[in-house]
């Protein structure tokens, strides 16, 4: 009994062509979810640092020895 297109130099073509192409696909999905989370990280960092400061400027605008209360 022989095996269903298993030695056939086309099916092993085929086989190889989807191995490659899924094996770029996933490649090319990783760069862009690392970059993407980058990106995202780096965004929310900087809004959450101007929030803070914002913050710290509204204080210093009601009290301004605020820094020296330690609040």
């Amino acid at each position: 009994m022989t095996p269903l297109l298993g030695h056939s130099p086309l099916f092993r073509k085929i086989m190889f062509s989807i191995l490659l192409a899924s094996t770029a696909f996933m490649s090319l999905l990783t760069i862009v979810i690392y970059y993407s989370n980058e990106a995202l990280e780096n965004g929310l960092l900087d809004s959450q640092t101007e929030f803070e400061l914002e913050h710290i400027r509204k204080l210093l605008t009601l009290d301004p020895d605020a820094l020296a209360h330690g609040s």
